[in-house]
């Protein structure tokens, strides 16, 4: 009996380890399962989302392919209407249009200062009234217009080759006048001087007068290559029939004595000419001023006497 009791004890150890083997088995398989089941719902998800991706790139494919036709058509469409273009541009005769000439502006200055003794005198009331009165200004203007040089025939002003002839037109007492300078040997006292704005200016002068100088003396006063001290001796020991120059040398050697006007006959302005700036004697800075105190403390009294005319080239 006591044998039977241990068999079964034995037996019913076995039964239970049985029991649980199985029960961890069966959690096993379930937790297998579930994991399977987790793992292939997961791939579904993945399938399906590629699906949708697939899908999705093949409509964006789609979408590229119909934007690139358009463009492509677009693109046709505009090389056809430039084909159109051309081929109407060809048909079309164009007119041959001529270059209007621009009209040029006519010259304030010359329009009011044209070579007259009207305009020369209206140019010195204008500018001497800023610092005179009325009655000083009647007081310097010569009673009658006779100092001023009327040419007998027309002269182009804006050609050198005119001077000569010019000067020989208006200056015909010159030789007269020359000869007797010469004879009594009248040092720094021309017959005749030309009054111009600048330095080169005065050398084209003097070499375009060369046909009504002759064999005269003439001397050039300008400061440029030039300093007082040579031009007052050089005036001091020669005789000269006609002087070129400017307004600011000629009046400083006036005032020191060196340049004699006592003889002087004829004083030609150069009116009319403009250098590179469109600038003139009469309007240009620093030089129209001594050229108004030129005429104002020296030239008017002597047109006033009848001893001095002037001319405007």
């Amino acid at each position: 009996m006591g044998d039977d009791l241990v068999d079964d004890w034995w037996v019913k150890e076995d039964i239970e380890e049985v029991e649980k083997s199985v029960e961890v088995d069966e959690k096993n398989a379930k937790k297998k399962k579930k994991k399977k089941l987790k793992n292939e719902s997961a791939v579904e998800e993945n399938d399906s989302t590629n699906v949708e991706l697939k899908k999705k790139k093949k409509k964006n494919t789609h979408q590229d392919e119909n934007i690139n036709t358009e463009e492509t058509q677009q693109t046709k469409k505009k090389k056809k209407l430039k084909r159109k273009a051309a081929e109407e541009a060809e048909d079309v005769v164009v007119p041959i249009t001529t270059k209007k000439k621009k009209k040029k502006k006519k010259d304030s200055v010359i329009e009011g200062f044209e070579p007259t003794y009207e305009s020369l005198w209206k140019f010195f009331q204008e500018e001497l009234q800023k610092t005179l009165t009325s009655i000083e200004i009647e007081d310097i203007k010569p009673d009658t217009n006779d100092w001023f040089l009327e040419e007998t025939e027309q002269f182009a002003r804006d050609n050198l080759e005119q001077l000569s002839p010019y000067l020989k037109n208006v200056a015909s007492s010159w030789e007269k006048r020359c000869s007797l300078i010469s004879k009594k040997s009248l040092k720094g006292s021309p017959a005749l001087l030309v009054l111009t704005s600048s330095a080169l200016r005065a050398v084209d002068l003097l070499r375009h007068a060369s046909s009504f100088k002759g064999d005269h003396k003439s001397v050039k006063l300008f400061a440029k290559h030039f300093k007082v001290e040579e031009q007052v001796k050089l005036l001091n020991e020669n005789v000269v029939h006609l002087a070129v120059g400017t307004p600011h040398r000629i009046l400083t050697l006036i005032e020191n004595g060196s340049l004699k006007i006592e003889e002087l006959k004829y004083l030609i302005v150069d009116w009319s000419w403009k250098d590179v700036k469109m600038r003139r004697i009469l309007n240009m800075p620093n030089v129209k001023e001594d050229f108004i105190l030129l005429f104002q403390k020296h030239f008017f009294e002597l047109c006033q006497n009848g001893t001095l005319s002037v001319g405007l080239f």
